[in-house]
């Protein structure tokens, strides 16, 4: 799932920077994304503005609950993550910059592993 994930947004990424050069649109990449599923592109591409991590979360959300927001799908990848995963992230969470490998080591010392879940 990990690499469908990233294949998809990478298309994606690829898709924006088409179309913001004038080379294709956005709405015609979320099409193709779409094809071979449940979901509706176009209705896709109205809620998502063709954001691809929205897009990528939505197409690969396990259930019809299809999350309104960004912030929504943040929640629900967190959600399904294991505790010590969850719990770290709240840790490191709190931190108002960007957390860089030092300091989430320096922060969460032996338990920096338990990211790795988040990775994926």
């Amino acid at each position: 799932m990990l690499l469908e994930r990233e294949q998809t947004r990478t298309a994606l990424d690829r898709a924006v920077a088409d179309a913001a050069a004038g080379r294709g649109s956005i709405a015609r990449a979320v099409r193709c994304l779409c094809a071979g599923t449940r979901v509706d592109a176009d209705a896709l591409h109205r809620v998502t503005g063709g954001n691809p991590f929205f897009v990528t979360e939505i197409l690969a959300s396990p259930d019809d609950d299809v999350p309104v927001s960004v912030m929504e799908a943040m929640l629900a990848r967190v959600g399904r993550l294991g505790t010590e995963c969850r719990e770290a992230l709240d840790q490191l969470s709190v931190v108002p910059s960007q957390v860089d490998r030092e300091l989430a080591t320096a922060l969460l010392g032996s338990r920096l592993g338990a990211l790795a879940e988040a990775e994926l």
